[in-house]
């Protein structure tokens, strides 16, 4: 998280232009769909695959096959 310094006239000065830019080349998740995220954080909390997916919003005839 960035934290935002105000200058004297009381604009806000942000590095956000420059973390994005780095933090675009560093993460494999940007070429992810919404469900895909979803589906790896789901993973991540310690669900199973089938109930990540399931969550996640993928349809139960794709999960049980």
């Amino acid at each position: 998280m960035t934290s935002l310094k105000i200058n004297p006239k009381g604009r806000q000065k942000s590095k956000a232009r420059i973390i994005a830019k780095d933090s675009a080349v560093l993460s494999p998740f940007d070429n992810l769909t919404l469900k895909q995220k979803k589906f790896i954080n789901g993973l991540a909390q310690g669900k199973t695959q089938k109930q990540a997916a399931l969550d996640a919003g993928y349809s139960p005839k794709w999960v049980d096959s």
